[in-house]
């Protein structure tokens, strides 16, 4: 797969995962990922978690990734001009330091908007030229295992500002298992290895978010022969996760990422 399309397929994905930001106030930052690779995976990402968006998908690979410091930056505003609309703007930077079996980052993620409609208790609208934001601050810990894997811990701290603003916190815990290799060939160095993890969100918290978890696998096939020609190497990776929140009346879903 081309640079290009990778590029299209993340910011279509980036519009479609900050979708339910008007869906889930409050707490959008905690139910919608960040990341132009990661969301490409979307919950998938779980079981890969290599590079800094991990403080959000899952903070267990904060202990094992390529680099030694590492960061994500990310801008997106949705809908503007669209019917008036000022738009939706999401914000997100993580820095990251990452050593040999402990983790360590932070990141601030904010969301908001100048055009919100807002009612009473009754439904009558007072206003419809209101704003809303969100202010997330987290704080991730990683530490690595060698035979079995890492777990990693993110505290959130939220602020939530509207008619009336609120602050609040939750708790999310990540396990990421160790690389299994499933098949090795010496000659070409290639191989194909198994990836588990999974993530557990908004374990405690003092807004009303539903607590989610998320059980991902990934394989990735690397060579050090490309697969259309002899000259440099290749690589494909592909995840699948389910997601389901333990609210009743929330809906599991699947998510499928290939990455070539």
């Amino acid at each position: 797969m081309s640079r290009i399309s990778i590029i299209l397929i993340s910011i279509t994905a980036l519009f479609t995962a900050s979708m339910p930001a008007i869906a889930n106030i409050p707490g959008a930052t905690a139910t919608t990922g960040i990341g132009g690779r990661a969301a490409v995976f979307d919950e998938a990402f779980v079981a890969i978690a290599d590079d800094a968006s991990a403080i959000y998908w899952n903070p267990a690979g904060l202990a094992s990734l390529r680099d030694r410091y590492s960061s994500t930056l990310s801008h997106n505003i949705l809908f503007s001009g669209l019917f008036s609309l000022t738009g939706i703007q999401r914000d997100f930077l993580s820095l990251v330091h990452s050593g040999r079996r402990l983790g360590i980052g932070m990141s601030l993620d904010r969301l908001g908007t100048n055009r919100v409609i807002e009612t009473d208790d009754d439904g009558k609208i007072l206003s419809d030229e209101g704003s809303y934001s969100e202010l997330r601050a987290s704080f991730s810990l990683s530490a690595g295992f060698t035979s079995i894997g890492s777990i990693g811990l993110t505290g959130n701290y939220f602020h939530i500002g509207s008619v009336t603003s609120s602050n609040g916190a939750s708790v999310d815990i990540g396990l990421l298992s160790r690389p299994f290799v499933l098949f090795r060939r010496p000659q070409s160095e290639t191989d194909l290895r198994l990836r588990l993890g999974t993530t557990l969100r908004n374990l405690y918290h003092s807004l009303d978010i539903s607590p989610q978890y998320s059980l991902a696998v990934a394989l990735q096939w690397r060579s050090r022969q490309g697969l259309l020609s002899s000259v440099g190497g290749s690589s494909f990776t592909f995840a699948l996760a389910y997601t389901s929140s333990i609210a009743p009346y929330r809906t599991p879903k699947l998510a499928l990422g290939i990455e070539w």
